[in-house]
């Protein structure tokens, strides 16, 4: 077992916010400070029934403002461009722009005779 813990990552101080409704979750974002040489937001989520009231975007300006405390400067994620909530906007409206881009192409195989 002392294994295992070993390799499981470490959540820093700080590094996650959660958002509560009395004893309920609605929304969390656990963030990475110097990964890849940055502030590094790993996952924003937000639950359905509390989605567009403005959640996801006091998540990572909470996310930002505790990189800034830390002395963090450059903040980053990653996203799916093709995500159907809106994420791309969502990261948008809170100041961030694309730095770079991957597409990334599939084709499925199918046994032929």
């Amino acid at each position: 077992m002392a294994a295992a813990q070993a390799r499981r990552p470490a959540v820093r101080s700080g590094a996650l916010v959660i958002v509560r409704e009395g004893d309920e979750i609605c929304g969390v974002a656990l963030s990475t400070p110097g990964q890849f040489g940055m502030g590094f937001v790993n996952s924003v989520a937000v639950r359905p029934g509390w989605r567009r009231r403005g959640l996801g975007l006091a998540l990572l300006r909470e996310s930002f403002a505790r990189f800034w405390q830390r002395g963090e400067r450059r903040i980053g994620l990653g996203v799916d461009s093709d995500n159907p909530t809106g994420a791309r906007r969502l990261y948008e409206r809170a100041g961030m722009h694309v730095a770079w881009q991957a597409d990334v192409y599939e084709r499925i195989l199918r046994h032929q005779n």
